[in-house]
């Protein structure tokens, strides 16, 4: 498959590594919208604690999700019960569906 579109230049690249103590991982998406991983580490250590520092972050990231959601539907749920108890009608109960004079026939 042929990209003709954006990458990422390879000199931001370099500066991302001379700015970087350790290393980087850089995600993004080509000009066509599919993923790419750009990474340099200096060392094996280096890699690693960058590794778990991006499973830390998407963990976070996946609970703040869920928490958010979480909420939206709460909210969805709440508003159309409050909106059906103000317009629930108590007085309807006030008076026996059964006539007492009924029950005292039988």
């Amino acid at each position: 498959m042929e990209t003709n579109g954006f990458k990422i230049p390879s000199s931001l690249l370099k500066q991302f590594d001379e700015c970087s103590f350790g290393g980087f991982v850089l995600f993004s998406f080509d000009g066509d919208g599919n993923p790419q991983v750009h990474s340099k580490h200096d060392n094996s250590l280096n890699a690693m604690a960058v590794q778990n520092f991006i499973i830390n972050w998407s963990d976070a990231m996946r609970k703040i999700s869920v928490e958010n959601t979480m909420q939206i539907l709460k909210s969805e749920i709440e508003e159309p019960l409050q909106e059906d108890a103000d317009d629930y009608d108590d007085t309807l109960w006030d008076e026996s569906p059964f006539d007492e004079d009924e029950d005292e026939e039988l």
